[in-house]
């Protein structure tokens, strides 16, 4: 009986300290840093439109992200993850994105508006006029005096600076008064450009 004892004893023993030794592991998972990214600075004309944000605008955090971009001018939508801008002069659009438990992470954008120019056109002492405008298609370029000797070029372009249409004007005594009937223009805003041996002129023309 005594061994019968001793030998439970041992028994007992060893299971205590096999528990003793024991060795627990635990693996913590924990979401990589969320990332914001507005897109690259861009460049447009009056007009023009362009996508912002990157490729992929927010990555890591836990999700689902909210997206706020401001200012809201121009943008196409405020709340969505690549919005189509189109300002009318430059901007700094900020992206900030949350995630659930209330991390934010912000990144910005600039998007310069370059607006078409001309060379120094100097004084208009020639009266020049551009009507009506805004316009429905069709305008009136009128003078108060003669444009001079020589023929004057006549362009228009797109707010993206594509030539539309194209026109001499051959010179005169008289003052100028020209209707120009292109084809119909889709709505947005044009370049008419007068150029000539004493003239270099541009107008801006909206047309709705």
């Amino acid at each position: 009986m005594r061994h019968h004892y001793w030998l439970l004893l041992l028994l007992l023993t060893g299971a205590l300290r096999s528990v003793a030794q024991s060795t627990l592991q635990f693996t913590v998972s924990q979401a990589p840093t969320l990332v914001v990214d507005a897109g690259p600075d861009q460049t447009i004309r009056p007009a023009e439109r362009v996508v912002l944000g990157g490729p992929t605008p927010a990555t890591g955090g836990a999700g689902p992200y909210v997206y706020a971009w401001t200012p809201v001018t121009g943008l196409s939508r405020p709340d969505v993850a690549r919005p189509t801008a189109s300002p009318t002069q430059t901007t700094v659009y900020t992206l900030a994105v949350n995630q659930a438990g209330g991390c934010q992470k912000v990144d910005q954008v600039t998007v310069t508006v370059a607006t078409v120019t001309a060379a120094h056109p100097g004084p208009d002492r020639f009266g020049l006029r551009l009507y009506p405008n805004p316009t429905r298609g069709a305008f009136t370029l009128a003078s108060d005096v003669s444009l001079g000797a020589g023929t004057v070029h006549l362009a228009v372009y797109s707010g993206l600076g594509q030539l539309l249409y194209t026109e001499s004007l051959p010179a005169s005594s008289q003052k100028l008064e020209r209707l120009i009937a292109m084809p119909p223009p889709a709505a947005g805003l044009y370049f008419v450009r007068l150029t000539g041996r004493d003239v270099n002129r541009v107008f801006h023309l909206q047309v709705r």
